[in-house]
C-alpha cells in the first residue's frame, strides 16, 4: 500500500471520530504542566472463531489483531491476543495475512467480558462504526445494538455480508465491490438512531454553546464549558502582559443518540478550578487553529492559541484511535499531547490547512489533513500513547478501521449526510473561536464580569451565482458584535479560501470581486471587533459557463413521461444515435439500475420524468451507485417529477435526492425565471406558465446552488449544484409535457432543450414548426 492510499484510509476516519468520547471523568482535573502521565493497561482477550459456511478464505489464511496484539488462529479457530482493557464494547479484527484486508470482527462484550467472532458480530461491529455511537456509553451501545439486530434490514445486510465472503472475502468491506452493502448498513444506522433518539435523557441542565466562568469558594474561579472541545484561558492581570495559561476541560460525555443536525446534546459542562486572585483580569479563552504558518516544532506552549490548537489536534488523533478500542479511560493522554510535540514534524502550511478546513467547514479534507499528520508521525504517536516506536499490531489495527470508516464515510458524504452527528466536530466548527472575560476579583468574590464575543459574522453575494467575468458584490453588513457598533467593525476576504487573504482590514463591509474561470468558489470573510476578536464564515459561489461536454447519455426510463418520447426526439436531433459508444444514447429499464456501469467524465445520465412506483423503488435501492457517480465527478440530470400520469413516487420509495434534498408536492401554473443572466434561462421571460408549470419544490439544497426557477411561493423548482467532484441539476418541472403541449405563451417549452444543450454542449433551436406534436387521448394537463 503507498503512502497517499495509507493517507486516504487514516484521514477519512476523523469524520466519523469529531464527537465526545465515553470515558471515566477525573474529578479532579489534571493542570498544565503536571504529571499528565497515564499508561494503557493491557489484557488477553480469548475466544473462538465461527467463519461463514463456504468462505473463500480459511482460518489458516488469516490472523487476529487488536490494538496491543496479534495471533494466529489454532486448527479450531481458537485464539489469544494481547489487547488494552476495555470497560465499553471492542472490536477485534481478522485480517487476511497475506493482504491485511478485513474479513470478520470480533466484538468483545464488556458485561460478559467475552468475545463473540462470527458473521452476526461481524456486521453488528460494522454497524458500530456508526459515527453517532461515538461517545456513547455502555448502555446506550446495549440499546443500539438490540435495535440495529430488530431492524427489518439486519437479516438482509447479514446476507449480503456472507454471500460477499463466500464469492470474495478479500473484499467483503471494499466499498467498490459491494456498494449496496453499505447503503443497507448506513440505512440501518440512519434507522436505529431515529428511533432512539426520542428516549427519555431525564432532566438536564439547559447550557449555551461557549464557556462561561463562574465564582468559586475563596480566590478560585470556575470555568464551565459545555463544548466538547479544549480551550485555554490565557490571564492577562490589568489587561496587561500574559501571566498564566490554563487549560480548559471539554465536556466529555454525550447524553443521547442523535441523528439530525445539528448534534445538540445539552449537559452538565465540564468544570475547571483556577485559583485567580483579587484584582482585574482579561481572561482570553481561544480553541486553536487560528490559521498561524509556523511549524509546530518552532511552536511555543506560552502561546494561549498553539496551546488549545494542541490539546485539539491530541484529541482528534486519539479519537481516530479510540472509535473501535474503547480506550476513553485513558482520554487524559491528551494532555501529555503537547509534550511530545519534539517527535512530530508538522509543517507550518499544514497547521493553515488544518484551520481553514475548520473555516471552511469542510470534515473530509480536515480528515484527510489529519491522516496525513498520522502517516508522517505514526513513530511519534506510538512513543505518545505506548511509549515505544514500534507496536506493528497498532499499525494494522489502525488500518483496519479506517479501511472501513473510509467507506462509512464516503456513503455519509455522498448522501451529503457527512456532517450528521456529533459533538466533538460540531463545536470545532461552530463554537466560539475566542472569546474575552473581564473579570474583578475582591476578597474572593468576583464583583463584575463582562464579556466580549468575537463578532457574529454573515454575509451576502449578488448575484447568488454568476458566469465568468461577472462583478460579484460581497455584503458583510449582516454581521454583528455583542459590544461594538456595525460602524466600528473591520472585514477582510479571501476570495479562493487558499489561506491567503486577498484584502487589507477595511472598514467598508461591501467589495467586489471577479473570476475569470468556471468553478466552484469558496469565499472566505473574517471580521473583527475593536477588542481583536475575530469571526470567520465562509460560503461557496458558482461560477459557470454555457455548456457541458457529455459524450454518451444513459437515460433511465421505464415508460414515456406523459406519453412522450421528446427526449429521444432531442437527443436524435443533437446528433446522438442509439448505442453504447461514444456520440449515443440508452434508454435503460429501472431493473438494470443495479447492475449498469456509470462512468464519471463520459456518461450524462438521465433520471426520467413521471415513471411507475417500481421504477423509484429501484432508483430507491440502488441510489448510493448514482450519488457515488457524481461525487467522483459525473453529471446527473434528475427530472424529479412524479406523481405524473404513471402514478410513481419517490417519497414512497423512501428516494434520496442527491445533496441530501427535501422536496414539497404542489401543481403550480406559474413559475418565474430567478436570475435572468444565466446562460441556461437568460432571454426567457420571467414568468413562465403551464399547465402545469411544476409538481415539485426543494430546499435543503447545499450551499452555493444556483436557482433558475422558482414557483409562486418563491420556493426554488429548477436548481443545480456541485456534489463532490460532480454536477447535478434537478428539476420538479414536468419537461417533455412542456415540450410537447405549448401552452399559452411559447416558452417554458424551451428548457428541455436548454438543460440537455447545457450538459451536452450542442446546440438545438426548438420552434413549434420542427415539433411533431404527440396526439394524446388524455386532457393536456400533465397532471
Amino acid at each position: 500500500m503507498n503512502t497517499k492510499q495509507k493517507i486516504i484510509r487514516l484521514s477519512v476516519i476523523l469524520l466519523l471520530c469529531f464527537f465526545a468520547l465515553s470515558c471515566k471523568k477525573d474529578d479532579n482535573p489534571v493542570e498544565p504542566g503536571g504529571d499528565n502521565s497515564q499508561k494503557i493497561v493491557t489484557d488477553t482477550k480469548t475466544g473462538i472463531i465461527k467463519p461463514v459456511d463456504g468462505a473463500s478464505i480459511s482460518t489458516s489464511q488469516m490472523k487476529v489483531v487488536s490494538f496491543a496484539g496479534q495471533g494466529d488462529f489454532d486448527v479450531n479457530g481458537n485464539f489469544s491476543v494481547t489487547a488494552n482493557q476495555a470497560d465499553n464494547f471492542q472490536q477485534l479484527f481478522v485480517l487476511s495475512k497475506s493482504t491485511g484486508n478485513l474479513i470478520y470482527s470480533g466484538l468483545f462484550d464488556p458485561t460478559t467480558k467475552k468475545v463473540t467472532m462470527n458473521d452476526t458480530s461481524s456486521v453488528v461491529s460494522f454497524l458500530m462504526m456508526n459515527p453517532i455511537l461515538i461517545g456513547s456509553d455502555v448502555q446506550q451501545r446495549k440499546d443500539y445494538i438490540t435495535t440495529v439486530k430488530n431492524n427489518a434490514k439486519f437479516s438482509q445486510l447479514l446476507t449480503q455480508f456472507r454471500n460477499a465472503v463466500k464469492s470474495n472475502a478479500e473484499n467483503v468491506f471494499d466499498y467498490n465491490t459491494n456498494p449496496l452493502f453499505y447503503q443497507t448498513a448506513i440505512e440501518i444506522m440512519k434507522e436505529s438512531v431515529q428511533s432512539l433518539e426520542n428516549k427519555s435523557l431525564g432532566k438536564r441542565t439547559l447550557w449555551g454553546k461557549e464557556p462561561v466562568i463562574t465564582d468559586a469558594a475563596g480566590e478560585d474561579i470556575v470555568f464551565e464549558n459545555p463544548t466538547h472541545i479544549f480551550y485555554t484561558a490565557a490571564i492577562y492581570p490589568d489587561d496587561q502582559s500574559l501571566k498564566d495559561i490554563a487549560v480548559v476541560e471539554r465536556q466529555e460525555h454525550i447524553i443521547g443518540l442523535k441523528w439530525t443536525w445539528p448534534p445538540v446534546t445539552w449537559n452538565e459542562p465540564a468544570r475547571t478550578n483556577y485559583k485567580l486572585g483579587n484584582g482585574y483580569y482579561r481572561v482570553y479563552l481561544n480553541k486553536g487553529f487560528a490559521g498561524q504558518n509556523t511549524e509546530i516544532k518552532n511552536i511555543s506552549l506560552d502561546d494561549p492559541v498553539f496551546r488549545a490548537l494542541s490539546y485539539n489536534i491530541g484529541q482528534s488523533i486519539f479519537s481516530i484511535i479510540e472509535v473501535s478500542t474503547s480506550l476513553g479511560a485513558f482520554s487524559k493522554i491528551v494532555l501529555n499531547f503537547p509534550k511530545h510535540f519534539q517527535n512530530f514534524h508538522i509543517t507550518g502550511q499544514r497547521i493553515v490547512q488544518l484551520s481553514m478546513d475548520i473555516k471552511k467547514q469542510e470534515p473530509l479534507s480536515f480528515a484527510y489533513h489529519i491522516g496525513e499528520v498520522m502517516i508522517d508521525n505514526s513513530e511519534g504517536i506510538a512513543l505518545w500513547l505506548w511509549e515505544e516506536t514500534q507496536n506493528n499490531a497498532t499499525h494494522l489495527y489502525i488500518d483496519a478501521v479506517a479501511g472501513v470508516l473510509k467507506n462509512i464515510s464516503l456513503v455519509y458524504k455522498i448522501f451529503s449526510i457527512g456532517n450528521g452527528a456529533g459533538p466533538f466536530f460540531y463545536d470545532l466548527v461552530f463554537a466560539p473561536g475566542d472569546l474575552n472575560y473581564y473579570i474583578t476579583q475582591q476578597n474572593g468574590v468576583i464583583t463584575s464580569t463582562k464579556k466580549n464575543s468575537p463578532p457574529t459574522p454573515e454575509f451576502k453575494v449578488n448575484p447568488s451565482a454568476g458566469i465568468v467575468n461577472t462583478n460579484f458584490e460581497f455584503d458583510g453588513s449582516f454581521s454583528s458584535d455583542d459590544n461594538d457598533p456595525k460602524s466600528s467593525l473591520v472585514y477582510r476576504w479571501d476570495w479562493e479560501s487558499d489561506g491567503t487573504y486577498d484584502t487589507e482590514w477595511l472598514s467598508n463591509s461591501k467589495a467586489t470581486h471577479s473570476y475569470s474561470s468556471a468553478s466552484t468558489y469558496t469565499i472566505t470573510m473574517q471580521v473583527k471587533d475593536v477588542a481583536g476578536l475575530i469571526g470567520v464564515i465562509s460560503h461557496s459561489l458558482n461560477v459557470v459557463t454555457g455548456y457541458g461536454n457529455a459524450s454518451h447519455i444513459k437515460l433511465f426510463m421505464d415508460k414515456n413521461p406523459w406519453n412522450s418520447d421528446a427526449m429521444i426526439r432531442m437527443l436524435q436531433k443533437l446528433g446522438y444515435t442509439e448505442g453504447t459508444s461514444s456520440n449515443t444514447y440508452e434508454i435503460l429499464p429501472s431493473s438494470e439500475m443495479g447492475t449498469i456501469a456509470l462512468s464519471p467524465g463520459i456518461d450524462l445520465v438521465i433520471i426520467s420524468n413521471d415513471q411507475t412506483q417500481t421504477f423509484y423503488n429501484n432508483y430507491a435501492n440502488n441510489q448510493i451507485l448514482f450519488n457515488n457517480f457524481v461525487n467522483n465527478g459525473g453529471a446527473l440530470f434528475w427530472e424529479a417529477c412524479d406523481n405524473g400520469w404513471n402514478e410513481g413516487s419517490m417519497q414512497s420509495a423512501g428516494v434520496i435526492l442527491p445533496g441530501n434534498l427535501k422536496t414539497s408536492y404542489k401543481l403550480d401554473y406559474y413559475n418565474y425565471v430567478y436570475n435572468s443572466s444565466l446562460p441556461l434561462v437568460k432571454g426567457l421571460p420571467s414568468t413562465l406558465d403551464h399547465n402545469y408549470a411544476s409538481h415539485e419544490s426543494f430546499s435543503n439544497f447545499p450551499d452555493g446552488t444556483i436557482i433558475y426557477c422558482i414557483n409562486s411561493d418563491s420556493k426554488p423548482t429548477l436548481i443545480e449544484f456541485n456534489l463532490g467532484a460532480g454536477w447535478v441539476l434537478i428539476s420538479g418541472q414536468p419537461l417533455e409535457h412542456q415540450y410537447d403541449r405549448v401552452y399559452r405563451n411559447p416558452d417554458m417549452e424551451n428548457l428541455l432543450p436548454r438543460i440537455i444543450s447545457r450538459f451536452t454542449g450542442r446546440q438545438l433551436t426548438k420552434t413549434l414548426n420542427n415539433i411533431n406534436l404527440i396526439q394524446s387521448t388524455r386532457d393536456s394537463s400533465s397532471k
